[in-house]
């Protein structure tokens, strides 16, 4: 009797693991392309839920064209933003200014609309936010299409689901204080 009730508890183990395993990989969205390297690379997958997004979030979001795909939130409604000299940075709407390195090269930003390819200063708009890929040099983001509207955002990422060794938390990227914009 007991060597059946020890098969039954580890066969049901194994059921629920394989079908929580197919879920997790079912319903995950597929990052594709270069933009979130080294964070994500192209195939891993991600699984996302329903949430509001906080500063340094990973989300999925469509794109014009329809398409799915995963970024970093840096500018949260209110928040300035700002890329120059290779440093994203941002400012809360009430805090100093923070700053962060990304891999490659971010150009300058920010028009007014969320844009690169001018340094100045923009201010994220109520119901929006500004997303940028960690390795910009590759990423289509905010830098390109402006601001994200937040009914665009399709998720907030919990985990890594694929591949299985790297299942779990991505971390995010360190944010420091620095002077003026």
């Amino acid at each position: 009797m007991r060597g059946r009730t020890t098969a039954a508890l580890f066969g049901g183990g194994v059921s629920l693991f394989l079908v929580v395993a197919l879920a997790a990989v079912v319903l995950s969205t597929p990052v594709s392309g270069d933009g979130m390297h080294p964070t994500l690379r192209s195939g891993n997958r991600v699984l996302s839920f329903d949430g509001t997004p906080e500063r340094l979030d990973l989300i999925t979001l469509r794109t014009r064209g329809n398409a799915t795909a995963v970024r970093r939130v840096l500018g949260l409604p209110g928040d300035e933003v700002r890329i120059t000299g290779g440093e994203v940075r941002v400012r809360p709407a009430s805090g100093e200014w923070l700053a962060m390195s990304p891999g490659g090269d971010p150009g300058v930003c920010c028009a007014a609309d969320g844009r690169g390819g001018i340094d100045a200063v923009a201010v994220v708009p109520p119901g929006s936010f500004f997303v940028l890929g960690d390795n910009p040099t590759m990423s289509t983001d905010s830098r390109e299409y402006g601001f994200v509207p937040a009914g665009d955002v399709t998720g907030v990422v919990w985990w890594r689901t694929w591949p299985l060794p790297e299942f779990g938390d991505v971390d995010p990227p360190a944010l420091t204080a620095v002077a003026g914009p």
